[in-house]
């Protein structure tokens, strides 16, 4: 199994329509497979992914996303929660919803990495857009913190 973290910037996510900080994202993924036979021997085919999301404020959790797949099929199973599925639709194969987003986030945020060295340089991210802030505000994002 596999670990990721981000933290450090506080990080504006969406729950339930609200918008809510996070300063540290967790997630844990690992695969499971079969042995498959190659020209050159043996090869190793993914069947089976699955990735747990923990979105932390102040240490506490304030949500999770669990992305449950059959690789095989091209299918998300009934262990997936509702962000992961929504979130399919707009990219199929993330390990969380808003992974691009959340790395780029990151590394402008945290690294201080010009746009052309971001992980997916190729995506407009909702915080990137010129009414975020005043969304931020609107929502009462900046109280919460």
């Amino acid at each position: 199994m596999k670990r990721l973290t981000y933290s450090k910037s506080p990080l504006p996510r969406i729950d339930k329509g609200k918008y809510i900080p996070i300063d540290k994202l967790i997630v844990y993924f690992d695969a499971k497979g079969i042995e498959t036979e190659i020209p050159n021997g043996k090869g190793y085919e993914t069947s089976e992914r699955l990735s747990v999301a923990f979105y932390l404020y102040k240490d506490v959790l304030q949500f999770y996303s669990i992305n449950h797949e059959d690789v095989k099929a091209r299918k998300l199973l009934p262990t997936s929660t509702e962000d992961v599925i929504a979130f399919e639709k707009i990219d199929y194969g993330s390990l969380w919803p808003d992974q691009s987003c959340d790395r780029n986030y990151y590394d402008f945020k945290t690294l201080n990495f010009p746009k052309e060295k971001w992980y997916d340089n190729y995506i407009v991210c909702e915080w990137e857009k010129p009414d975020f802030e005043e969304k931020l505000k609107v929502d009462g994002y900046y109280d919460k913190l």
